[in-house]
């Protein structure tokens, strides 16, 4: 993914020379090797193993890092996007020092409550619970206020979270 699919998103997109790539998975360890599951026809979706689904073509080791550890010595950070097909509150586990580092930072989190719905739900309390106003963006751009029981309510969605504090 690192080598292929992404430099060519990059290069589509006009972003290539303004992005490093760092080819490791980000989560809730540091200085591990993690088992990253590719997906027959759709890299878009692999994930770690426990959220992968039934049509694998292939496992990976990849080494994992914490978003605190990778950000640790930038002097600014202005938006985290968060993809992570279902290991997203891994991802924010991993990043609780940059966030507090960064207070003015916005994050746009991607959720499938298809993945570990139960997961998911426990996921969007802490996200309450951390001070964060539930917000998605909608078809037209918009953001918008929701609660977590009106995501629930529709499992079937593709929700993309906007948290700013």
């Amino acid at each position: 993914l690192a080598e292929t699919y992404l430099p060519q998103n990059l290069a589509l997109n006009g972003f290539y020379h303004g992005v490093e790539i760092s080819p490791k998975v980000i989560g809730n360890l540091d200085d591990r090797t993690v088992d990253f599951v590719l997906h027959d026809g759709d890299f878009a979706t692999s994930s770690l193993e426990r959220w992968a689904y039934a049509h694998r073509c292939g496992t990976v080791q990849a080494p994992a890092i914490t978003l605190d550890r990778l950000c640790a010595d930038w002097p600014r950070l202005d938006l985290v996007k968060i993809d992570a097909e279902g290991a997203e509150a891994l991802v924010w586990e991993g990043m609780q020092d940059t966030l507090k580092r960064f207070p003015a930072v916005a994050v746009a989190i991607e959720l499938h409550l298809q993945r570990d719905p139960p997961q998911t739900v426990g996921f969007l309390h802490q996200l309450e619970r951390s001070g964060y106003s539930l917000r998605f963006v909608n078809y037209d751009g918009d953001v918008v206020p929701i609660d977590s029981a009106a995501i629930v309510a529709n499992p079937q969605e593709h929700w993309t979270l906007w948290l700013v504090r």
